[in-house]
């Protein structure tokens, strides 16, 4: 993978850990600091608005144009494909690539809460029905 993939699908996955917290109800009540919705968090502060709107912007765009140029998006087709008699080798040297466009996803899904973008949530349902299409398929081959 190659570094500025890296650095994206990296940015991607820490927005969407920092903006999709996830926290019990028994945590909650033993814990002085309790979280906030997101959809409840406004930024307008000049650091981290700006680091957030690249993200939105750039880092997301970059992150599906790589999965889609490296064969990700791709490799659900081959294996919808193959679930229906066809035959096909998957691209790329790791068989869970597949991690990279969920990742990217989450971090875009969690990006929607605060910045409706219905351009973004039309490509989104696009990705998820590639995704649906080759869903459990265990007999692809890796070159």
């Amino acid at each position: 993978m190659n570094k500025h993939l890296l650095s994206a699908v990296f940015t991607v996955a820490a927005f969407s850990f920092c903006l999709c917290p996830a926290q019990s109800q028994e945590q909650a009540a033993d814990y002085p600091i309790q979280q906030v919705k997101l959809n409840r968090v406004e930024l307008t502060d000049s650091f981290w608005l700006p680091k957030i709107r690249t993200i939105q912007e750039k880092t997301l765009r970059y992150a599906f144009e790589k999965c889609t140029a490296e064969g990700r998006l791709e490799n659900f087709v081959t294996a919808g494909n193959v679930i229906r008699g066809g035959t096909g080798k998957t691209r790329g040297a790791m068989p869970f690539d597949d991690t990279d466009v969920y990742k990217t996803i989450e971090g875009a899904a969690c990006s929607l809460i605060n910045a409706p973008n219905p351009a973004l949530d039309n490509y989104l349902d696009s990705i998820i029905k590639i995704i649906a299409y080759g869903q459990e398929n265990q007999r692809l081959q890796y070159v």
